[in-house]
Parts: C-alpha cells; structure tokens; sequence
C-alpha cells in the first residue's frame, strides 16, 4: 500500500483488483469493427461545445480547437486525461484522426518546439503528424452532467442531480466553480468511503476525518471538484460542506478543512477526472455514431504503489 508518514491522512483499502485482459485476449468490440464515415473536424468540434460550452471555462484555462485545422477530415478520435508521448504513439498506431484530451496541450506558453524540450518536442511531433487535438477541460468539469456532476452522481446517488449547486457565485465562477449537494443525513461517511473504493479505486485514494468526525458519521452536504481543488476551499468553508471531494491538496489546505469539521475525500488528480472522459468519450460517440470514439489505453496514472518489503529484506 501507499506508505504516508502523515497522522491526519488516512488511506482507502482498495477492493481486490480485477482481472484484466492482455492485448492478445481483448476482442474487437462492434463499435470498432463497423463501418464509419469520416466528417469535418468543425462538426465534431461543434457537437463538443454544445456538450461542454467554451464559455464555462475558467478563465485562466486553454480550451476549445489547440492543435490542427477544422477543416481535417476526422474518422477516429481517441479521448484521454492527459496527452504524453505514450499516448500519441497510441494514436498513431490506431490511425487516429483527432485527440480529445482533458488537459490542454499547450496549457501555457511554449517556448521551444525542438527534441531537447519535451512538450516542444511532442507538440511538433503532433504538427507533423496533422492530428487535431482539443480540449474542453474546465467546460467539461461545469458541464450539466459533466466532471463535477459525475464525482456527486457515484459517490453520493442520495442526491437528486437537478438539485446541484455551484460552489461559487456566477461573479466568481470563471475562477473555476464546483459543484455541492445536499442530504438529509441518511448516508455516512462510511457509505462515502465504500463507494469512493468501488468507483474510484487507486493508489492515491485516501481521506482526512474532520475535527469530530468518524466514519459513522452523517453527511448532510458534499462538495465536489475534479482534478486540484485547491482554489475552491474557501468556498467549501464558505457553504459549511461537511465532506469535500477532490483529486489532490496541499497539505495545510487538508489541515483548514480538517479544523473546521470538514472531512476530505482524496480521489487521486488522474482517478478524478478519468471517469470524466470516458463519459465525454461516450457523449460524442452518442452523438456522432458516424465516427469511432475511443478511449486510450495508454493514458494511466503516474503513481504505483511501493510494494511491502519482503522477509528476506531484513530491517
């Protein structure tokens, strides 16, 4: 397990891991055998903004077309959370047209586009290859139905989706805004914690129990956010949530929380915005039948978990 030398985080057993099939034993699903139309990128990048409009962006964000023309004719586009090396070549094997990817590539500027800068490198790497790549980010994250809403609807269904709230005023909502449902105490925070290792198992799950907190204890209002939550403690603080759901925090932001009877739920940045993208993915292809949408299988999380140290090993 993750090893934290910390007494106020605490770390979520995770559920028995399941069977995953190798290369050789994946069968090709009907989705990826049938026949699909290629169209414009500017259709495909239209349907994405009425899914997840440029316009709830945070105003510090990169979204929309980055890379590549509207005009490029488009068969297969590959979602995923963040594109690497790993995940171009992917897409280059599988003949991929476009690249869908939460985080934007460029996110800020660039100032080199040679071998010796890796995003330079990758970004010309992409220009040569004339893939198109885009990004709604902190659209999708706001979206009706999007990231944030998607963290509330599995980790606590209690909550009716039409009655979610944004954690920020529309003032200061372009700063980047999540989301917060309310309860009537019949679920804990043990149910939370149950439901977080179902749907969101991974090395870095874990959680911080508010000042007079415990897992028996009930839960009346939950905030949400995907990825970095940071720029939206105060707000939490300012709605009196008592559990906030995020990717990642700064180690005395979990403290605030902590002191103010705020219990924290840690998903893990990449676990937290996953999930996301394969609803994304999942939207456009509803959408555009027409093309094959797809997930890339290369796009996983940094972090691995540090083995226990075998007999042998000694002190």
């Amino acid at each position: 397990m993750l090893l934290l030398h910390c007494q106020h985080l605490q770390v979520i057993q995770p559920l028995p891991p399941r069977h995953h099939l190798t290369t050789q034993d994946r069968k090709p699903c009907a989705a990826c055998t049938r026949t699909h139309k290629s169209m414009l990128a500017a259709h495909i990048l239209s349907t994405l903004q009425k899914i997840a409009p440029l316009s709830l962006a945070a105003s510090w964000d990169n979204v929309g077309l980055l890379v590549g023309s509207e005009e490029k004719d488009v068969r297969r586009v590959m979602s995923c959370v963040t594109l690497t090396e790993a995940v171009f070549e992917e897409a280059c094997l599988g003949e991929v047209d476009m690249i869908l990817t939460h985080h934007p590539l460029p996110f800020r500027g660039v100032k080199k586009l040679c071998d010796d800068h890796p995003e330079g490198r990758l970004l010309r790497q992409i220009c040569s290859s004339d893939m198109v790549v885009y990004s709604a980010h902190t659209a999708w994250d706001q979206a009706p139905g999007g990231g944030q809403d998607l963290l509330l609807e599995k980790l606590v269904p209690q909550a009716n989706p039409h009655s979610y709230k944004s954690l920020c005023t529309p003032e200061d909502q372009r700063s980047g805004a999540g989301r917060y449902a309310e309860l009537n105490g019949d679920a804990t925070i043990a149910h939370l914690l149950e439901l977080s290792r179902q749907h969101f198992s991974s090395v870095a799950l874990s959680w911080v129990a508010g000042n007079g907190r415990s897992q028996a204890s009930p839960i009346t209002k939950v905030a949400a956010a995907c990825g970095v939550g940071s720029s939206l403690v105060a707000a939490a603080l300012e709605v009196s949530c008592d559990v906030f759901i995020t990717g990642e925090l700064r180690y005395h932001e979990l403290l605030a929380l902590q002191a103010a009877a705020t219990t924290v739920l840690l998903l893990g940045h990449f676990a937290s915005e996953r999930k996301g993208m394969e609803r994304l993915n999942q939207r456009l292809s509803d959408e555009l039948p027409q093309i094959t949408a797809s997930l890339s299988q290369r796009d996983i999380c940094p972090l691995q978990e540090i083995p226990p140290l075998s007999s042998a090993a000694g002190p």
